[in-house]
């Protein structure tokens, strides 16, 4: 009788472990295919040249033929867009944090407001709920974040050297993922950080399809 005991209990221990080592892995998994869609493919090309002036009502032929002349380059540029040559430096926070709620984040929660405040339905509050109740953040090798694109993931202090003469893009933080009971749906939070008065905050609505987690919403938190 205690060597079948023992044995349930042995069984129950390893499948707890397998699901959370399942769940840790497929955290990190999400950041790896959503982290270029998150942060966007902007910083990866050229700085584009100003717009050209528009013309004004006293403007001569020649302003004219040189406004549609500079218009059509521009519309060239924006349309071929070429890569830019420089390393494109990330500092991508290695924790999972939590995320907490606010009053503002429970003002919107309630069945009445979050149709008019999220791009989901209110069956995704629950999962809102679990996210604010994860307590503990989970460290992780920013190694392992290997889909970066045109991207390069570094360091806080690497981020910060400006003598290497490489582009800083910005900083990014990802929460843990409040995943549904079958692990079809999760929600998360992050912030993406480029200057001091750039940058923002939100909470991502993911759902699988086959092996592929898509995003179908996004909620800004805040933007500055």
């Amino acid at each position: 009788m205690k060597v079948s005991l023992i044995i349930i209990i042995l069984g129950l221990l390893t499948s707890c472990n397998s699901n959370t080592t399942e769940m840790d892995n497929e955290e990190l998994n999400i950041l790896n295919q959503k982290l270029i869609e998150l942060i966007g493919i902007e910083g990866s090309y050229e700085p584009l040249p100003v717009p050209p002036m528009p013309l004004w009502e006293e403007s001569t032929r020649e302003d004219s033929l040189r406004y549609e002349k500079e218009s059509a380059e521009f519309e060239n540029l924006l349309n071929n867009r070429k890569l830019g040559t420089s390393v494109l430096k990330i500092y991508l926070y290695d924790s999972l944090t939590t995320y907490k709620s606010n009053d503002f984040l429970d003002g919107i929660l309630s069945p009445n407001n979050f149709e008019a405040n999220f791009p989901v339905d209110t069956t995704w509050i629950k999962l809102i709920r679990k996210l604010n109740g994860i307590e503990d953040p989970k460290g992780f090798d920013i190694n392992q974040i290997t889909e970066t694109g045109n991207y390069t993931i570094v360091t806080k202090a690497e981020f910060n050297d400006t003598t290497d003469n490489k582009s800083r893009i910005g900083m990014m933080t990802m929460s843990r993922v409040a995943f549904s009971p079958a692990k079809q749906r999760g929600v998360f939070y992050y912030t993406f950080t480029c200057g001091s008065l750039c940058g923002w905050g939100s909470l991502v609505f993911i759902e699988r399809k086959d092996a592929e987690w898509k995003i179908v919403g996004q909620r800004n938190m805040w933007v500055s």
